[in-house]
């Protein structure tokens, strides 16, 4: 295709692909970073229902094997992340943070395809939790505490990864980062190791009842 540079109107032409492209790229984004705030926000009303609820629940309703099926893909994918972040740490003395920052530097700097295919998997990671996170978050999740501060450990760690790749939002999953790690503490002061020991057993037990 060949471009007429005399041509008066080429200019507003492209400036109208641009825009129509930003466009859609602000809408996409704003939804995203309005999803990644409600899943902070449903998180703290199920904590909210957790630490009011009343003292006959015994927060063991956990017979729904399909939500139970979906959690274990969640945890695998928990799993696969906290080790690739591992992986990217190794034995530096530096930050993920700062590891992350160095494989980009090794993408633009130095080309290096071993770079660019650690950063896309945990793009992609990071992409796939955020989805079954906000999932989650509008489910019931007060009858099961030691879920819900896994996934909210989950959204912390995505927080941090996220304010290192998102240069344009780092201050946004600064901020959602803090407001989760609060979370978490919250959850913990509250949640008792004989709840978190049930809740195991129960889930183990359907897990048995499941393979059977």
């Amino acid at each position: 295709m060949s471009f007429d540079y005399k041509n008066p109107y080429l200019d507003t032409e492209l400036d109208n692909i641009f825009l129509g492209y930003y466009e859609t790229e602000g809408v996409r984004k704003i939804a995203e970073l309005s999803r990644q705030v409600r899943s902070l926000l449903n998180f703290k009303t199920n904590i909210m229902q957790y630490r009011f609820r009343p003292n006959s629940n015994n927060l063991l309703k956990l017979h729904d094997n399909k939500f139970h099926e979906n959690k274990k893909q969640f945890e695998s994918l928990a799993l696969c992340f906290i080790r690739l972040l591992n992986k990217i740490k190794g034995n530096s003395i530096r930050t993920v943070e700062e590891e992350i920052q160095l494989l980009f530097y090794q993408v633009r700097v130095k080309k290096n395809l071993k770079s660019l295919s650690v950063l896309k998997e945990l793009k992609d990671l990071t992409y796939q939790l955020s989805t079954k996170i906000h999932y989650y978050s509008e489910q019931t999740l007060y009858d099961r505490p030691y879920f819900l501060k896994l996934l909210i450990q989950v959204a912390k760690e995505i927080c941090k990864t996220r304010k290192t790749m998102n240069h344009a939002f780092s201050d946004f999953y600064d901020e959602l980062g803090i407001n989760y790690q609060n979370l978490e503490k919250e959850i913990t002061s509250i949640v008792t190791e004989n709840v978190i020991k049930a809740e195991k057993r129960k889930t183990k037990q359907i897990h048995e009842d499941l393979m059977s």
